[in-house]
């Protein structure tokens, strides 16, 4: 469980979610992305300094 304000949030997988402002964007390189959202195999490549939070998204043909 986790709080926004005074509104908890209940996380999957019975795990405490940290709520934050993204500040960086980075590079990561995965295998995959699982049906239920997951990073299969992630790896941090770089800090983006071309992009911001604001610019990126989701890949394309993501089903999460």
């Amino acid at each position: 469980m986790a709080r926004r304000g005074n509104q908890r949030i209940w996380c999957s997988r019975g795990r405490t979610a940290w709520w934050v402002e993204p500040v960086f964007v980075t590079d990561v390189e995965y295998r995959e992305i699982s049906d239920d959202g997951l990073l299969r195999h992630p790896s941090f490549r770089w800090i983006r300094t071309d992009k911001t939070p604001n610019e990126i998204g989701l890949p394309a043909g993501c089903r999460c």
